[in-house]
């Protein structure tokens, strides 16, 4: 593992699903080169994992509290790992 490297989870509230929310987070993870995915839940939240180079996770996590120009965040939580499961790209689940 790279020192430099975190994985986090996500759980994003608010008005965060019909908005473009995950499209969104899967645009601006890859222009961060940040790893991972992202789904809807049934509650309404948005969930993920994303891993990457710990100054752009600060960077994606700042984009995920602004939210998709529709949305309206309410609260991000985040769990911060050292443990990087190695995804290839940011994928929207189903």
């Amino acid at each position: 593992m790279k020192s430099q490297e975190q994985s986090i989870s996500f759980r994003v509230t608010g008005k965060v699903q019909g908005v473009w929310f995950r499209a969104f987070t899967q645009d601006k993870a890859s222009l961060k080169n940040v790893t991972g995915w992202v789904k809807n839940e049934s509650d309404g939240s948005v969930i993920g994992e994303a891993e990457g180079v710990n100054s752009k996770i600060e960077e994606f996590i700042s984009l995920l509290e602004k939210g998709s120009p529709n949305s309206n965040v309410e609260h991000v939580d985040i769990e911060v790992s050292s443990d990087l499961k190695g995804y290839n790209d940011f994928h929207i689940r189903h």
